[in-house]
C-alpha cells in the first residue's frame, strides 16, 4: 500500500520562500534553549494548512502509518521521533528525516532529555 504524500505547503512569512531557508534540504533548527518538540513544527508547517484544506487528523494520522492515539500523543510533545517515525514524518511532508530527527536532538539536548539515562560526555 502506497502512502499519500499530505499535499500541504509550509507557511513562511515574508518575502522569502521555504527554499531560502533551507540549504540541501534541511530546514533551519534553532539550537538555542527554546527549542520546541518536533510536534510543533510538524503542526505549524503541515497540520494547520491540512486542516485549512478539509484533511482530518485522521487522514494524517493514516498518512503517517500511525494510530489516531499515537498521532495525538505526538502532537502533546508525549512522544519522540525515532528513525522510524521521522522517516513516515519525511515521506508525508517531503521534508528529510534527517530534519526531524535533528529537530528531536535539539529538544532533547534543551531539556536535558536523555534515552536510557545516557548523558553526553562533552557538553
Amino acid at each position: 500500500m502506497t502512502r499519500e504524500r499530505l499535499d500541504v505547503d509550509a507557511i513562511i512569512l515574508g518575502n522569502k520562500s521555504i527554499d531560502d531557508y533551507s540549504e540541501g534540504g534541511f530546514i533551519d533548527v534553532p539550537t538555542s534553549k527554546q527549542s520546541p518538540h518536533p510536534s510543533q513544527y510538524f503542526r505549524e508547517l503541515f497540520l494547520t494548512r491540512a486542516n485549512a484544506k478539509g484533511i482530518e487528523n485522521k487522514k494524517v494520522a493514516e498518512c503517517l502509518d500511525i494510530s489516531e492515539k499515537h498521532f495525538y500523543m505526538f502532537l502533546k510533545g508525549k512522544v519522540s521521533v525515532t528513525m522510524s517515525f521521522a522517516q513516515k514524518l519525511a515521506v508525508a511532508t517531503g521534508l528529510n528525516y534527517e530534519f526531524w530527527l535533528r529537530t528531536q536532538y535539539h529538544y532533547d539536548k534543551a531539556n536535558n532529555i536523555y534515552k536510557n539515562n545516557a548523558k553526553p560526555i562533552f557538553s
